[in-house]
Order: structure tokens, then C-alpha cells, then sequence
């Protein structure tokens, strides 16, 4: 039986397991597996042979994509319930060599690429930090704001984000203390973008 709760994120290190999202039946079969099925519940679901699901969820257990959730006794035999090991999975910068998203290598911090190299560098430092709480049998603290806001001018825009700026500042100012003997630093990202159009009709 696996012990410990699902990994809310995990990161595609190797080609190997980055070939496993394009393969059509590996990907279906991650799909299914956001809850706990046995390899006949795959086979049915898919309309193929158990030994077929078996083959594929050999390849994805070695590429550490999928682990068994528990196992159970079924008249004379032990069923495995297997499970995705993530929820949501990121590619790792290095699979991409020098097309990878780095914030040092992004000069201009108003452009889309810079916004693009923090998130991948934040989606890379949660799901290394989630990995290490989970070894270590803890919760790893995060805190997460999403809202949407309509300006009405781009002036009102560039005024929202002066005030937010200086929250920011004022906030961090009052709460940082870098003399706490037990303090633990957190990494603060503010970020806005334009919501896609699917989001706004959606909204409206």
C-alpha cells in the first residue's frame, strides 16, 4: 500500500517520462488515473487487453509517472489500485536546453517572457519543495491569490499597479524579519496579464 498524500505537482525531468504525454493510450491512462483504478478498470475503460494496460503502466511506473494508491484482496488474488504520482505535472527548463525559461536571462521585467520565466521558475521551486515536504511526511505552506479586474483605462491600469507595488513594499517591509533565528523566507511573485477572451465570456 503507498503511503502519503498525492503530490499536488510534479516536474518531467526526463525525455523518457516527456514521452509519455504524447504516447496517445499513456496519456488516456493518466487521465483515468487522477483517482484510483485497477489495470481491468483501464482495460475497459479503454476497450483494449489487460496485458496491453500492463505493458504501458510498466513504462509509466519506471518514468515514476504512476505508483500503486493501495491494494486489496479480491477472492484469491491481491488487486492493485493504481494512481497518477501528480496531479498536474510541469516540463523541467532543462529538457529544453537553452529554449528553457530562466529570469536571469530576461532583461526587460515588463515583457510576457519575463512574466513566462517566473512562473516556470515558480511551478519548478513548488514541485521540488512539495517533493521534499512529502519525504519528509509535512505539508508544504503555500498561499495562492487569483482574481480578475477590469480597468476601464489604461490610466486606471498604470494607477492599480503603482498601489499594488507599494502594498507590496509596505507589506514586506512591516513583515520581514532578518534576524528571526526560526524564520523561514517565502518567495512573493505579483503578476496580472490579460485574461484570455474563454475567461471574460465566461465572467460576463
Amino acid at each position: 500500500m503507498a503511503t502519503g498524500h498525492l503530490e499536488g505537482a510534479g516536474r518531467i525531468r526526463r525525455r523518457g517520462e516527456g514521452a509519455a504525454l504524447v504516447d496517445p493510450v499513456r496519456f488516456r491512462i493518466l487521465g483515468l488515473l487522477r483517482r484510483p483504478r485497477s489495470a481491468a478498470d483501464i482495460a475497459r475503460a479503454l476497450g483494449t487487453s489487460r496485458q496491453r494496460v500492463a505493458y504501458h503502466v510498466r513504462a509509466l511506473r519506471r518514468d515514476r509517472l504512476v505508483e500503486t494508491a493501495l491494494t486489496r484482496r479480491k477472492g484469491n488474488c491481491v488487486e492493485r489500485l493504481l494512481r497518477i504520482t501528480a496531479r498536474v505535472h510541469t516540463l523541467a527548463p532543462e529538457l529544453v536546453g537553452a529554449l528553457g525559461a530562466d529570469p536571469q536571462t530576461v532583461q526587460d521585467r515588463f515583457s510576457s517572457a519575463y512574466l513566462g520565466a517566473v512562473a516556470a521558475r515558480v511551478a519548478r521551486d513548488v514541485t521540488t519543495l512539495e517533493r521534499r515536504a512529502r519525504d519528509a511526511g509535512k505539508k508544504l505552506p503555500t498561499l495562492t491569490l487569483h482574481s480578475t479586474v477590469r480597468f476601464a483605462s489604461p490610466s486606471d491600469q498604470h494607477a492599480f499597479a503603482e498601489e499594488l507595488a507599494r502594498a507590496v513594499t509596505q507589506l514586506v517591509a512591516r513583515y520581514n524579519n532578518d534576524g528571526a533565528e526560526n524564520g523561514r523566507p517565502f518567495t512573493v511573485v505579483a503578476a496580472a496579464y490579460p485574461a484570455p477572451p474563454s475567461e471574460e465570456t465566461a465572467r460576463d
